[in-house]
């Protein structure tokens, strides 16, 4: 009898976790961007991203999760005095790769459905971007999720048409030739009009507002722009 509870439990953690939203990241809130400050012409050294800068995306159901990443098109920070004072960058929408899905058929329903009007709009919207208006250190015993962090990241993100600011904490390498930026966190994809699925009396098909997004951007110092200005 005790085997087989132990059976049971496991299998209940399993199905539980497989269940769980994907969203144990920080919540970037979004609020009107006009609540940031104005973000200005940046100044200072510039570093533009590399092309194998990746944003990765998990959307979670009942009944599972499906993930993948987009593909940066372009963008650059700014920096000055070893701060990033401002930058920003563009997302392919159309880079959009499904990497959970082995099946060919099943993945490129999948991508195709995320591209449609029901979430994108890729051919109206084929263009996302991110302006950053601040970074600011993180004082020490500050309480986040993500583990190293050591910014709290501010900026505009534009999805669909709609413009939202939102603050995440990130974890920010600076050399003289790089710039590093990790972060985890989730947004409300209702808050950037994509709200297909997102009624609980779905049931089994219903698929949770929030997605969790991880950034992995690279930048490398570009020298013909060095200390000039630059408009985001």
């Amino acid at each position: 009898m005790n085997r087989f509870r132990l059976l049971i439990t496991t299998v209940c953690v399993v199905l539980i976790s497989a269940c769980k939203p994907a969203a144990e990241a920080e919540e970037a809130k979004a609020v009107n961007p006009s609540a940031t400050s104005k973000v200005k012409p940046a100044t200072g050294v510039f570093y533009k991203v590399a092309p194998e800068s990746r944003v990765y995306w998990i959307g979670s159901k009942p009944t599972g999760k499906h993930e993948g990443y987009f593909s940066l098109k372009a963008g650059e920070l700014a920096l000055k005095d070893n701060q990033i004072v401002g930058g920003h960058f563009a997302i392919d929408v159309h880079s959009l790769i499904v990497t959970d899905i082995k099946d060919e058929a099943k993945n490129k329903d999948l991508k195709d459905h995320l591209l449609s009007e029901d979430f994108f709009d890729a051919a109206q919207f084929g263009i996302s971007r991110f302006v950053l208006v601040k970074t600011e250190p993180l004082s020490a015993g500050a309480e986040v999720k993500l583990a190293g962090a050591t910014h709290n990241v501010t900026g505009n993100l534009s999805i669909k048409g709609k413009e939202q600011s939102i603050t995440f904490p990130a974890i920010i390498g600076i050399t003289d030739e790089t710039i590093t930026a990790k972060a985890d966190f989730t947004i409300n994809r209702s808050e950037f009009g994509m709200s297909y699925g997102a009624d609980k009396s779905l049931k089994d098909r219903f698929i949770l507002p929030e997605v969790k997004i991880r950034l992995d951007i690279k930048a490398q110092k570009d020298a013909l722009a060095t200390a000039t200005s630059h408009s985001n």
